[in-house]
């Protein structure tokens, strides 16, 4: 069984801007040859109550999350993405992180 990375795409209300982020996400990583893993947005106000009932593997924001109590999750900001600027080093930051992590569960 392939082990699916799970990643909370965030924005304020969890709708428009979380959705966009979430589908340039999958394609970025889809590019740096990370296809296992599902995106789910929500808003800022939902995040806490879902990382304490699954937690995900990293978090993409769009709205300040620091001061929430995250648990310690790798998080990364989403704007590179919704401006597209310099998106490619994120997505090569990011597909590096997940390898890694990849990599310590075998």
């Amino acid at each position: 069984m392939i082990n699916k990375f799970r990643i909370y795409a965030v924005c304020g209300s969890g709708v428009a801007t979380s959705t966009l982020l979430a589908n340039r996400l999958k394609t970025g990583l889809q590019k740096e040859g990370i296809v296992s893993f599902v995106i789910m947005e929500c808003s800022i106000r939902d995040l806490e109550r879902l990382v304490q009932n699954s937690r995900p593997d990293f978090i993409i924001y769009t709205t300040p999350i620091d001061t929430l109590d995250l648990k310690d999750i790798k998080s990364f900001s989403g704007l590179p993405i919704l401006m597209n600027k310099d998106t490619a080093s994120l997505y090569k930051e990011i597909a590096s992180y997940l390898k890694t992590k990849e990599s310590r569960l075998f």
